[in-house]
């Protein structure tokens, strides 16, 4: 439940119990800074920050520069990427952690050097299986609510719905070497394989299972 809002060079700020928000209102990528207490009201000094450019305290930052005091602050990344060692340059960041959280998916590099940030996809209902696909910059997601499989392409922003008409699609795998995609099905009580773009899906094991839910692959011994 947000408490205080406050707009500022396209970045919406929002305070609730325990954090302060910032959200892009553009991509709608969010960051969030854990506080002490709860933040009932927040202002921005308009003033002391055309006195402080972003370019003069993050140099070459081309994520978000996040003022810490009056000569000094800190540039956060977006989903993906990390901080180079000159502390400011956001580049490309393959390892990453990954995770499902109610209607939203985070991202944060595994070094620690960024907090999570909630990746700017819309539409979500129950995201609950995440699998990464490095080969071809994706993100698949299985969807037990909506009953679907979708991908996340982090290179154009856009997601697509690749599977529907399941029943509760819970475990995900992804095979980058076949470039193919498993998945569980507890209602249907199967497990399923199609290709990466959710063609030529069929039925791989339909018996001897109970509600199956976490799936791995291991293309190396295929």
């Amino acid at each position: 439940q947000p408490l205080d809002t406050v707009a500022y060079e396209g970045w919406l700020f929002f305070s609730q119990a325990a954090s302060i928000v910032q959200m892009n209102i553009t991509t709608r990528q969010t960051v969030s800074h854990t506080t002490v207490g709860t933040v009932y009201g927040l202002a921005m000094d308009f003033e002391d920050a055309l006195e402080n450019p972003r370019e003069e305290l993050c140099n070459d930052c081309d994520g978000l520069c996040v003022r810490q005091s009056d000569m000094a602050a800190t540039c956060i990344c977006e989903a993906g990427k990390r901080r180079s060692e000159d502390g400011n340059t956001c580049v490309e960041d393959q390892d990453v952690f990954l995770l499902a959280d109610g209607p939203r998916l985070h991202s944060a590099p595994l070094d620690g050097s960024s907090p999570f940030v909630e990746l700017p996809i819309s539409g979500l209902e129950s995201p609950v299986a995440v699998a990464n696909n490095p080969n071809d910059g994706h993100l698949y997601w299985t969807d037990p609510t909506a009953g679907t499989i979708s991908r996340y392409s982090f290179n154009s922003g856009e997601s697509t719905v690749l599977v529907t008409d399941l029943d509760t699609p819970d475990g995900l795998a992804v095979d980058c070497v076949s470039s193919n995609m498993y998945w569980t099905d507890a209602g249907r009580r199967l497990i399923e394989v199609s290709k990466l773009d959710g063609t030529d899906v069929k039925a791989l094991i339909t018996v001897g299972l109970h509600e199956p839910r976490g799936i791995v692959v291991q293309p190396a011994l295929g």
